[in-house]
């Protein structure tokens, strides 16, 4: 049952793109609003039915809508990195949609050891937020930027989209030359 509704959610989604329902338990207080609408008709068990089935809807529209469309870029900036070197990134999450994205979390898992621009942002409907996140490299080695992910949920918290960036970078953090006396 779970996988089924899975695959429904993310029927015809980008492959990197996820949803998931997080709030299941108003669906099944559904079949007693519609019974109780056939057994004793009254405008309240119609406005529940309504109110529920209008919240999942519109939950699953806007979350959907979003992570079709949303796009983050993450750009290196320098090539070449000794310890004690400053590296850089830049990152720029773009909603071209009509929706805004309320929020939206940013988890990255990269290794450097200090480098953490995990971070929730708000991006208005076609729009860009940039930010740019550095450290200090202070040790030398092999080091992975990314993979990272793009979580967002819908304005009732019924459904959560995750973005899923597998990009991997290695860094390459030689270690400092220094000029010996003669």
């Amino acid at each position: 049952m779970h996988n089924r509704l899975h695959r429904l959610l993310n029927r015809n989604l980008p492959d990197h793109v996820t949803i998931d329902l997080l709030v299941a338990w108003p669906l099944w207080l559904l079949p007693l609003f519609l019974i109780g609408q056939i057994l004793t008709p009254h405008p309240v068990w119609m406005s529940f039915l309504i109110v529920v089935i209008g919240a999942y809807a519109f939950g699953y529209w806007w979350v959907r809508s979003l992570a079709e469309w949303v796009v983050l870029t993450r750009e290196r900036q320098g090539a070449l990195l000794v310890a004690g070197d400053l590296l850089e990134e830049e990152f720029i999450l773009h909603n071209p949609t009509r929706f805004s994205l309320l929020w939206a979390e940013f988890l990255d898992q990269s290794d450097l050891p200090g480098y953490d621009p995990s971070l929730v942002v708000s991006v208005g409907s076609s729009n860009k937020y940039r930010w740019r996140a550095a450290v200090e490299c202070l040790q030398r080695g092999v080091f992975r930027l990314g993979p990272s992910q793009i979580i967002t949920n819908d304005l009732f918290g019924i459904f959560r989209a995750t973005l899923n960036y597998p990009h991997v970078q290695q860094v390459l953090i030689y270690p400092r030359v220094l000029q010996l006396p003669e």
